[in-house]
């Protein structure tokens, strides 16, 4: 069998000249270049960078909403307690006095104290009931206004003379926290021990009213 030339030098160990031609010129091995390595690492470091960012920005998001969030409860509660103090604002004195008044009255105007008591348990059920709700119709307001300085009148009867006007669209359906006025009425009145009249008005316009 004849076997090619270049066949058979292939299947032959490699000779010695050979070798050294291998060790000392290696032009034909190809190495990795340095370029290509530095390039990769620094679009590593960049990706790491985007997302360590990316994170970072979530990260400072949810802090943000969390404090945020915080800030409203803590201002929702604040509201909420003024408005819980401002409905316990009708003074224990008043009550005790107007009690006192009405048991003085029966003696010489049964009528009169009868009409009392019942402005009296129209008050407290008003207090006990809808100052439960978070609002309630501003006509019920003004009514327990009424109620309140009819008898406020009784209580300062030999001091101020309590007048109340109050002035409010025929179609209203404003909604206002309750008691939210107790206190303005009662500190005017409780101010007014040297003067003889005290005139208070309330002016409710609503912004639908034409007139």
């Amino acid at each position: 069998m004849i076997i090619g030339r270049d066949y058979y030098e292939a299947l032959l160990p490699p000779s010695e000249t050979m070798l050294r031609r291998l060790s000392h010129s290696p032009k034909h091995l190809k190495k990795p270049s340095p370029f290509v390595i530095t390039f990769m690492q620094v679009r590593n470091a960049v990706s790491l960078m985007f997302i360590a960012l990316v994170a970072l920005t979530i990260r400072l998001s949810l802090q943000w909403h969390k404090a945020e969030s915080a800030r409203r409860k803590a201002e929702f509660e604040r509201q909420e307690a003024e408005l819980q103090n401002i409905k316990n604002q009708i003074n224990p004195h008043f009550l005790l006095n107007t009690l006192n008044n009405i048991y003085a009255l029966t003696a010489f105007d049964a009528e009169r104290a009868q009409k009392a008591i019942q402005e009296l348990s129209q008050l407290l059920r008003y207090v006990l009931y809808e100052n439960q709700s978070a609002f309630v119709d501003l006509r019920k307001e003004a009514d327990f206004l009424k109620t309140y300085t009819a008898l406020m009148r009784i209580r300062l009867t030999d001091i101020v003379d309590v007048q109340l006007n109050i002035s409010l669209p025929k179609d209203t359906d404003v909604k206002v926290g309750p008691l939210i006025f107790i206190s303005l009425v009662e500190d005017l009145c409780n101010g007014q021990h040297t003067s003889s009249n005290v005139a208070m008005t309330f002016m409710f316009n609503s912004a639908s009213n034409d007139e």
